[in-house]
């Protein structure tokens, strides 16, 4: 009984890792379009997750502020926030400190794998 079990616990491990394999794929296919249409000034069909990033390995959010044109950096991984969560809803957190009190909000630039600055 005991072969049974290590054989199906290989099984599912393997199933697993098939999945997991298969979702940084997608990950990293969205991630990609999501990042080209940011960078074309396109609109965006869609809401990328902060998981599905993370996922895809390009965990590192550019902003610029659209006032005093500083660009800046966060890493996803770092921040507290359910893994489901739009991208774009940590627009109002990332506000310039500097522009306060009529801070606008800041514009995305795209997600890459490491720091850019």
């Amino acid at each position: 009984m005991g072969t049974n079990r290590h054989r199906l616990e290989l099984l599912e491990a393997r199933a697993r890792a098939a999945v997991e394999t298969k979702d940084e794929r997608e990950a990293k296919r969205v991630v990609a379009i999501w990042n080209a249409r940011r960078a074309k000034g396109r609109h965006l069909w869609f809401h990328l997750t902060i998981g599905a990033a993370i996922i895809a390995g390009r965990p590192w959010l550019t902003f610029v502020c659209p006032a005093c044109r500083i660009v800046g950096e966060i890493d996803l991984r770092g921040i507290d926030r359910h893994p489901a969560a739009t991208v774009e809803s940590l627009i109002p957190a990332l506000s310039c400190r500097r522009c306060i009190p009529n801070a606008p909000f800041v514009r995305l630039l795209g997600l890459s794998n490491l720091p850019r600055y």
